[in-house]
């Protein structure tokens, strides 16, 4: 009998705890021992695809290989938990990559399993094709998903934001270098915000914020309201936001923090940092009137340990 055919001296159960054993090891090492133990019997196969498939990184480079092995094996798509698409190593769409194009689209949506997805550009939006960013769109929007990650990218739609709203187990939001579309809503250059899984993605129960220069209307548009310069409506609730991160450039960074303090009546642990020197004095007088106006119930909070001007900051 084939060594591959025969019986597993141990259950699958126990064969699942030691290639769970295997997720802090480097990425490589990892992938190579997961391929070998393919190899040596045909019950391990797939345990061991489930764990090569579940985290990948994409570009349109690799569609149509993707594509190929999808053709042969096309359950191995619903393994795909983790996929970090980079737009950066894209060509702008001509006649001779026109099919590469077709085929990012086609891959991107046979993905339906999808818990994290982080898009990587130096792009405007607007010189993604069309089919390739209304699939990405709809990954935003995956049943399971709970962390989205945006990274340079300009000219981002608005309503990909507000579409966030259908999202059910949406726990973290990263924004990095984005621009919002219409230009009404530029900004939010660094900004994440994480939400508690368990009081569902509008009650925050913690807001990381790294936001530089241009970044308030962003914000303003992401809070809403009838103060609000946009007059939108909010995408999330920030009313049980318990703690808050800001890395702050400038005095509209402030300001628009401050808006988003200012829905947050239960705030409890503030952080904030400043990286450049200059604004660091100006930076903590606005914020400690701040916040001892609007926050002097919050006893946990401490206005004059909240600031540093080399990116630790403080914290009580």
């Amino acid at each position: 009998m084939p060594h591959h055919a025969r019986p597993l001296p141990l259950g699958l159960d126990e064969y699942e705890l030691i290639l769970d054993s295997l997720k802090g090891m480097d990425y490589e090492i990892r992938r190579d021992i997961l391929q070998a133990i393919c190899l040596t019997h045909r019950s391990l196969v797939p345990l061991c695809q489930k764990r090569l498939f579940s985290t990948i990184k994409f570009s349109s480079k690799k569609a149509d290989a993707f594509l190929n092995i999808l053709s042969v094996s096309p359950y191995l798509a619903d393994y795909i938990r983790n996929l970090t698409l980079n737009l950066q190593l894209d060509k702008e769409p001509s006649p001779t990559n026109s099919q590469d194009v077709t085929n990012t689209a086609q891959c991107l949506e046979k993905l339906n399993n999808l818990i994290s997805l982080t898009v990587l550009g130096r792009r405007d939006w607007h010189t993604i094709d069309l089919q390739t960013s209304n699939a990405i769109l709809r990954l935003m929007l995956s049943p399971n998903l709970n962390t989205l990650g945006l990274r340079d990218l300009q000219n981002f739609p608005r309503h990909g934001l507000s579409s966030l709203k259908q999202s059910r187990y949406l726990n973290f939001i990263s924004f990095g270098a984005i621009t919002i579309d219409p230009p009404a809503t530029v900004g939010l250059p660094s900004t994440s915000f994480e939400f508690d899984n368990t009081l569902g993605p509008a009650n925050p129960t913690f807001a990381q914020i790294a936001s530089f220069s241009g970044s308030a209307d962003a914000i303003d548009a992401l809070v809403g309201g009838p103060d609000s310069r946009c007059r939108s409506e909010p995408v999330f609730d920030f009313t049980r936001l318990r703690s808050l991160y800001s890395e702050l450039g400038s005095i509209p960074d402030a300001e628009a923090n401050n808006m988003l303090i200012g829905r947050s009546a239960c705030l409890e642990d503030v952080f904030c940092t400043s990286d450049q020197e200059t604004l660091e004095s100006n930076l903590q007088r606005h914020f400690r009137r701040y916040f001892e106006r609007i926050l002097s119930n919050a006893q946990k909070i401490d206005p004059l340990r909240c600031f540093s001007n080399d990116r630790r900051g403080y914290r009580r």
